[in-house]
């Protein structure tokens, strides 16, 4: 585990040494992980394993590991970091991988475990989702998502994310009324 957390402070002078680095730093999370005498040494291992995984943007293993490790034990590091930004990133690289339906489903994951937050980074979840849901034609569900986050850009007084949402409901709107003709959106 120690070595798994020395390679993270190492920095690279390449992108190819920066994966070889995190490939190097999962290995060891997962050995320690294997080799844990106890539960609380496997949960430690996992969330180490979980950042690594996070930093090489391999997000069901890192969330995998993460919520994992969670469960065994309650972890510091863990606990206290947000996974939602992870939740966010999946999704996104999901959807630009054209892997839209995997997108939308780990978008709702996520959003199903927000537990009333009304930060911006649930406003982003579901600019995401929303974003996804239009690339399906889904375009009711995503002006639907867009009304939800507007109040907490609002909230948040974040004009981009405010423009954003307007920008995204814009572009369901046409593209549903184009499918089906003119239509009165709320």
């Amino acid at each position: 585990l120690k070595l798994a957390k020395t390679i993270f402070q190492i920095r690279s002078a390449s992108s190819s040494e920066q994966t070889f680095l995190l490939e190097r730093a999962s290995t060891a999370a997962y050995i320690a992980y294997q080799r844990a005498g106890n539960p609380a040494e496997e949960a430690d291992a996992l969330a180490v394993l979980g950042r690594a995984m996070s930093d090489r943007k391999l997000w069901r293993p890192a969330l995998d590991s993460l919520r994992l490790s969670l469960d065994m034990r309650e972890v510091a590091e863990v606990r206290g970091q947000d996974v939602l930004p992870l939740w966010l990133e999946g999704g996104w690289s999901l959807s630009v991988a054209g892997r839209v339906e995997e997108a939308a489903d780990m978008l709702v994951a996520a959003l199903e475990t927000v537990d009333g937050r009304s930060e911006s980074v649930v406003g982003h979840l579901l600019l995401q989702l929303a974003r996804t849901e239009t690339l399906r034609g889904d375009f009711d569900a995503a002006v639907g998502h867009t009304l939800d986050a507007e109040p907490i850009f609002a909230d948040a007084d974040d004009p981009r994310g405010l423009a954003s949402t307007m920008r995204i409901r814009g572009d369901a709107q046409a593209r549903g009324q184009a499918r089906v003709g003119p239509r009165r959106w709320i």
